[in-house]
């Protein structure tokens, strides 16, 4: 089973750029990517509520997704959640490899962030 590009395209009211990708691609960069995106903005999110409270993590979030929206940049991770704009239907050809590759780097950068920091917490207070 193949995607029909004129199907595609009366659906979503968009061309796919590159008519010879397979299903298994579409999957990827219409289902599994986002979600990895998500789960690292998430765990980004987490890691900086370490720091600051929990609505200033959530608004720096947002502020990251908007950001991401309006510049077209790799470090934007937003950027790989939105398939237009990855390499199979949009225009700016941002990889699979890179975007999974930049997300793994952002999460093990959270989680030894994280650990340094819950180290440093005076959790229980020996009162």
């Amino acid at each position: 089973m193949e995607l029909n590009p004129t199907i595609f395209y009366s659906a979503f009211n968009a061309n796919l750029a590159n008519t010879s990708s397979t299903d298994s691609e579409l999957l990827l960069y219409l289902c599994i990517l986002p979600s990895v995106v998500g789960i690292t903005i998430n765990l980004l999110q987490m890691t900086l509520t370490l720091f600051v409270k929990p609505i200033f993590a959530f608004i720096a979030s947002c502020v990251y997704f908007i950001v991401g929206m309006y510049y077209a940049n790799p470090i934007m991770i937003s950027n790989y959640a939105m398939p237009v704009r990855g390499k199979v239907i949009g225009i700016y050809n941002f990889s699979f490899s890179s975007g999974v590759s930049i997300c793994l780097a952002f999460c093990i950068a959270a989680v030894l962030i994280g650990v340094y920091r819950l180290n440093k917490m005076d959790i229980v207070n020996n009162a």
